[in-house]
């Protein structure tokens, strides 16, 4: 085989994938980048973990791998073992040489199409034919007969170094800087097309989450996700207060007031609720409560928010988390109205040694239910979220300067859905790395050193496991899978949003615009709001009445909050406040300006716009353009070229965010 002929790199302007890709099943070279354990990884007693992966080892359990996917997918298999020390490093510089080869490749071409024809016919390169099979059984040296006949490009030394065709990838922030970089293969058509079949194995909540801007980059290796929280129900008490059909209804503790109502009145020596009114406010509503010094959320009460439903549904893509002005929704501050009456009514505390409680919450993965079944009923209030160490800790990626990206998506695809090749790459070859044990768990050999860490080969449910491994857990843990969310606002970074063409002056390509955007976050309107809420919250806090005593008056407290709810469901109301409005808004609707900068006005002098969403000024300035004509002498000439500043708010970020990845639910509308 010619390589040239194979591995030839398009141009970054050439749609999709940059990597070339061979005729229809022709066979591929392929180079897989991964990391192994590293004996400077330490044990307890400062010793190495690990003995030093041997070569011998690596090239052994390679000639395996590579039988697979000569076998399945006409493919042979190079693998690069890095410690993950030098790991980076090392893959940044190979994609160094792939961008200049890149270049390289397309300027050859364009000498190639310059210089057609002009070459004597004597000078044109010979091109080696591949020789074909002609059906009978070959045998190498030694006699073995040779199964695969099939000749496979052979890569040249730089190709040897620096060819990058599967990547192990491991962080949000390498991903993303990755994707930036223009280095990785957009994955949505092989995920619809040949690659299909992960769907059936990876969970929809990491698939989904690790989207960047609508394309999938990577495959996040399949682990275990999250924790559920769980609220307990003294099952005795519930049933001797209440109907168990109710259950079906009761999604927080909020819809326990009744059934905590007859515990407090009843059951003297139960404590109506084990914890704290601040663990339950984050389970009524999503608070918009940003910090104006950082633009970063804090999860603090603010008066805009999203009062939540189903627990089940709190899901990116599933949910828009809008900007609502919590105190004038009926659903929030019912929730909040018992909440608070809980905490007059002195349901929140401590269980004191060897009392019972009617109501407590606990955090666990799916076998902890079963934990708690015979004596609690069991109702999930949080749902596993996937956090950023479980979408982008451990992924494997296709280069865009892959030989064949159809081809090495569908390695990946082994590694998340072919339980042999997983397990082979994994722990290396069985009876000479490891032992399979008869419940299914693997024990090293003694002469072992091929030494990989599961998490970072592929889907762990495919894995074998060490013995002494809980089975049972790892089967629950797929369901958990099953119904892991991804939070709504995983990935989201409100200073990215914004437009900056503050550099207009310095950078050449941005002189070549007459108009230029410059954004940043309405800092007058976060402190307004930030500020609003801290006084609502101080008003809410002192509807509480306390007697000489020290108790707390129940009946003027509640009365006291029923009347400041009101109250302030009038004065948050956007149509009465124009920045909670403003606040709300997340079409963003500017000014316009005349070409002098100043606000348009129609014929009665009125503005064009009368009622925009964003504060916006404009500044016009002049640009000398120097040119030549046709007789080389220099022309100057000027130009009008505008600079608009929008003050953005968090919503229309937010919003922006949400249409450019593709999470938005259908049928939102602000």
């Amino acid at each position: 085989f010619c390589l040239t002929s194979c591995s030839g790199a398009k141009t970054p302007e050439e749609e999709g994938a940059a990597g070339a890709t061979n005729k229809k099943n022709a066979p591929t070279t392929l180079v897989m980048w991964c990391v192994t354990e590293s004996a400077k990884t330490l044990n307890e007693n400062g010793e190495p973990a690990f003995d030093e992966m041997t070569q011998e080892q690596m090239d052994d359990v390679v000639k395996k791998l590579t039988e697979i996917t000569q076998s399945k997918l006409k493919t042979k298999l190079i693998v690069k073992y890095f410690t993950l020390e030098e790991y980076f490093a090392k893959l940044e510089e190979a994609f160094a040489w792939q961008e200049e080869e890149a270049i390289r490749k397309e300027e050859a071409k364009k000498n190639d199409k310059n210089n057609k024809g002009e070459k004597p016919k004597d000078e044109e390169p010979e091109v080696e034919e591949e020789e074909e099979d002609d059906g009978k059984i070959q045998y190498d040296e030694d006699g073995n007969p040779i199964i695969d006949t099939t000749k496979y490009p052979v890569l040249t030394e730089d190709e040897m170094k620096y060819q990058v065709d599967i990547l192990y990838l491991a962080g949000y922030d390498k991903y993303t800087e990755y994707v930036a970089n223009e280095w990785l293969a957009a994955l949505n058509s092989e995920l619809t097309g040949d690659a299909k079949k992960i769907s059936n194995f990876v969970p929809a909540a990491l698939l989904n989450a690790v989207r960047y801007k609508g394309n999938a980059y990577a495959i996040p290796n399949n682990n275990v996700i999250g924790e559920y929280t769980y609220m307990l129900i003294n099952k005795e008490l519930f049933d001797k207060y209440y109907y168990t059909a109710s259950l079906k209804d009761v999604r927080s503790v909020v819809d326990l007031a009744s059934f905590l109502e007859d515990i407090a009145l009843y059951e003297n020596d139960v404590l109506p609720i084990n914890g704290d009114v601040n663990d339950c406010m984050g389970t009524i509503a999503h608070y918009w409560d940003i910090d104006p010094a950082t633009n970063q959320l804090t999860g603090n009460f603010s008066i805009l928010g999203y009062a939540y439903e189903k627990a089940d549904k709190i899901n990116r893509g599933e949910l828009a988390l809008k900007f609502d002005s919590l105190l004038a929704n009926e659903t929030y501050q019912n929730a909040l109205k018992n909440l608070m009456e809980f905490q007059y009514r002195d349901y929140f505390g401590t269980p004191t040694e060897g009392q019972t409680s009617a109501v407590s919450f606990v955090t666990g993965d799916a076998t902890e239910a079963a934990d708690y079944q015979d004596d609690h009923y069991v109702v999930v209030v949080d749902y596993p979220r996937a956090t950023d160490e479980d979408i982008y800790g451990n992924m494997f990626a296709v280069s865009k300067y892959s030989f064949d990206v159809n081809k090495a998506m569908q390695v990946v695809t082994l590694l998340n859905t072919d339980t042999t090749f997983r397990n082979l790459f994994q722990y290396g070859i069985e009876n000479i790395n490891y032992t399979l044990n008869t419940d299914g768990t693997v024990t090293p050999t003694r002469g072992n050193h091929y030494l990989m860490d599961a998490a970072k080969t592929g889907n762990e449910f495919l894995a074998y496991v060490p013995e002494g491994t809980n089975l049972e857990i790892w089967e629950s843990a797929k369901l958990q899978n099953r119904e892991a969310t991804v939070s709504p606002l995983l990935g989201l970074d409100l200073l990215s949003q914004l437009s900056d063409d503050s550099d207009i002056l310095n950078d050449p390509e941005a002189k070549k615009k007459d108009k230029y955007i410059i954004e940043t976050i309405d800092k007058e309107l976060l402190t307004y709001i930030s500020d609003l809420s801290k006084d609502v919250w101080n008003q809410i806090e002192k509807c509480k009445v306390v007697d000489k005593d020290g108790k707390v008056d129940i009946e003027q407290s509640l009365d006291n909050l029923e009347k400041k709810m009101e109250a302030l469901a009038e004065i948050l109301n956007p149509e009465g406040d124009p920045k909670i409005k403003r606040a709300m808004s997340f079409e963003v609707v500017a000014p316009e300006f005349d070409e002098d900068c100043k606000i348009a006005v129609d014929e009665n002098g009125a503005a064009i716009v009368a009622n925009p969403t964003i504060e916006a000024s404009c500044e016009r300035f002049i640009r000398e353009i120097v040119e030549k004509d046709e007789e080389g002498n220099e022309v100057i000439t000027t130009k009008a070229y505008y600079v608009y500043h929008y003050s953005i708010n968090p919503y229309q970020l937010y919003y922006r965010w949400m249409k450019a990845y593709n999470y938005l639910p259908a049928g939102f509308a602000g």
